[in-house]
């Protein structure tokens, strides 16, 4: 339960603090991770597919990372339990994230209400609608304002960098 409680936080702290991570020096040393390139470039262009799903090599580190906290931190039981949630979760999102930037049109209101949400996260304000599943943490944190409240962002495709 705690994991399905946690997850729009944790899909929305990805999302801010990860994905749409800038890039930034430390002394001589560039830091500009894979994942927040390969989103980056997603933005840039949202119809391509290929950028929809979490880079695989991120994907690995993941998956990988989920099972080793899980084997470590709980009995055998409830950790096999907690990484059929968690990668669940994870196909949810991938799945979910596939079909927002397919040419699939939302025919029910839940579907509707989670694909209008993204699109404006990407085609109006990048700095809003930061849950792709869910926006539970979007309401609690602030971010799912009425769209008319928010104006079109120039930044929206570069989340503010610049091409190098």
């Amino acid at each position: 339960m705690a994991i399905v409680a946690a997850q729009p936080f944790t899909e929305w702290l990805i999302h801010v603090f990860v994905l749409h991570f800038k890039p930034r020096r430390l002394g001589p040393l560039a830091i500009d991770p894979g994942v927040a390139r390969k989103h980056r470039a997603h933005h840039g262009d949202p119809k391509d597919l290929v950028l929809v799903f979490v880079p695989l090599p991120s994907l690995a580190l993941l998956i990988g990372g989920v099972a080793a906290v899980a084997l470590v931190a709980l009995p055998l039981g409830e950790a096999l339990t907690a990484l059929v949630a968690a990668y669940a979760m994870l196909l949810a999102y991938e799945w979910t994230h596939y079909l927002i930037h397919s040419s699939s049109r939302p025919r029910d209101r839940p579907y509707r209400y989670v694909w209008r949400a993204h699109r404006n996260h990407h085609f109006r304000n990048e700095h809003y609608w930061f849950g792709v599943t869910m926006h539970v943490a979007d309401h609690v944190l602030g971010t799912f304002p009425d769209k008319s409240a928010v104006g079109l962002s120039p930044t929206a495709r570069t989340l503010g960098v610049d091409a190098a």
